[in-house]
């Protein structure tokens, strides 16, 4: 069934938002851009077709019945130009049905996008766009054979469609200072693992009289949302000791080798990270845990694909309750997933 709504995920509606970009690229940037997505009940993507470098709050509007995220990955010049270079599809050819991730995918840095929305739902994400030209992955929930299944979206010709990035020139008073991607640790993680799922650590220093320079949070001026740090390795999280309830920003970073990303469910209270691991990754020959229904987990968002050295925000509202926090990536080489590596962990909020 997830093969055939994919077919139908093409470019075949007018772009709704490209006149917005082109407006918005004509101006100095001074604030925080958006770069909205909506796919509409038919499975038809309405989105910008160029956008301006920078801090970009990417948002996902879902409204089909299907469960997806959205990630932008950046081409390199040499990829682009050989994309460039494949023949569309003549009019009337069948369009390819997605579930084949092409080769040259390998080759792009994922840069992170909102994280898995649910059917009418809706996940939002900062991300740090760098001029160039960027693919748009799409990875749907729930995951097959422990990995998500990913598509690039296409455009009715069957070739790949693509998102242009500029650069803004900068005032000669006021020279661009250069974006680095690096953590900004906000507060001291902690190691989680199944058996721990909330390690303590040092709490925060209280803020003195005299200091006020303390970071604005990443909702901008006047936003109350609290920010916490999530740094992702190659075998698991560094979780804070706690959330906050309800609306906040993770700061996500990742320290590994390997591109990662980050999936947050809410799952029913008692749930432990073995058995939803069991469900969602089991080993060969190891039998399901009946005592969890993967059906019963609530997408809440989350974060996209990141690379190596990369970090992004992901806006979530977490009410009181028992969450887990996963990555379903293939190893590059084994395709082995992340979850069964020990990127997952069970946290409770409130």
């Amino acid at each position: 069934m997830i093969h055939s709504w994919i077919a139908r995920l093409v470019m075949v509606a007018a772009l709704a938002s490209a006149a917005w970009c082109g407006e918005a690229s004509a101006l100095a940037r001074t604030a925080e851009e958006r770069f909205p997505i909506v796919v509409d009940a038919d499975g038809v993507p309405h989105l910008p077709v160029s956008a301006v470098a920078g801090p970009t709050r990417v948002t996902l509007d879902n409204l089909t019945t299907a469960s997806f995220g959205v990630s932008l990955y950046l081409i390199p010049p040499a990829v682009a130009n050989r994309i460039a270079s494949v023949t569309p599809k003549a009019d009337g050819a069948d369009t390819a049905d997605g579930t084949q991730v092409p080769d040259w995918l390998g080759e792009t840095t994922p840069i992170g996008g909102p994280g898995i929305a649910g059917p009418d739902g809706r996940t939002e994400a900062v991300v740090d766009l760098l001029p160039g030209t960027y693919v748009l992955v799409f990875d749907f929930f729930p995951p097959q054979a422990g990995t998500l299944t990913s598509v690039v979206l296409n455009s009715a010709d069957g070739t790949p469609f693509l998102v242009t990035v500029q650069d803004l020139p900068e005032p000669t008073q006021t020279p661009r200072p250069t974006r680095t991607p690096s953590p900004r640790a906000t507060r001291t993680p902690s190691q989680v693992t199944p058996g721990n799922p909330l390690a303590t650590s040092e709490p925060e220093a209280e803020p003195t009289e005299e200091d006020d320079s303390s970071e604005e949070p990443t909702g901008g001026a006047g936003s109350s949302e609290e920010t916490s740090t999530v740094v992702m390795t190659d075998d698991g999280f560094l979780l804070p000791a706690a959330f906050p309830i309800g609306q906040q920003t993770w700061e996500v970073v990742n320290q590994g080798q390997q591109p990662h990303a980050l999936i947050v469910v809410a799952v029913p209270a008692g749930t432990t990270a073995d058995q939803l691991r069991v469900a969602l990754f089991p080993s060969p020959g190891e039998a399901v845990a009946a005592s969890f229904d993967t059906s019963a987990m609530v997408n809440v968002g989350g974060l996209g694909p990141l690379a190596p050295g990369l970090s992004a925000d992901a806006t979530l509202d977490l009410p009181s309750g028992t969450y887990a926090v996963f990555s379903a990536l293939p190893d590059p080489t084994t395709g082995e997933p992340d979850g069964a590596r020990g990127l997952l962990a069970i946290f409770v909020i409130g």
